[in-house]
């Protein structure tokens, strides 16, 4: 397990220092953030926090997922960004078997065929 966690279900009211307080229960707290809607300023429903040793991650994982937080349950995880963005980089891109032919806005292709006389 990484020490970055997702949290997911966060009420709209949710602020980073919120996040870092309750966390911090479970050991040390590197950072905590909370995803921020631009037009409406609140809480998208998820953050991040990144804990100091992958234990303590463990411990505040097995200790708040389905927790209570403002009225709502929490779901804490490990984050897969990092994992993710690791695994596309060492798979190969994949080749198509053949080429593929744009297609214009009537359904035919931009490559003409001989006309036939």
């Amino acid at each position: 397990m990484g020490c970055k966690l997702f949290v997911s279900n966060l009420p709209a009211n949710a602020t980073g220092a919120e996040l870092q307080k309750v966390f911090a229960t479970y050991g040390v707290v590197k950072w905590a953030d909370v995803a921020i809607d631009a037009t409406t300023s609140r809480c998208k429903g998820f953050g991040f926090v990144q804990m100091s040793s992958e234990q303590e991650a463990f411990r505040a994982t097995t200790g708040l997922s389905g927790r209570a937080f403002h009225g709502k349950r929490i779901l804490v995880s490990e984050s897969k960004k990092a994992g993710a963005a690791a695994a596309a980089k060492a798979a190969p891109a994949p080749t198509p078997a053949e080429p593929q032919r744009r297609r214009l806005a009537t359904g035919r292709s931009h490559h003409r065929s001989p006309r036939r006389g």
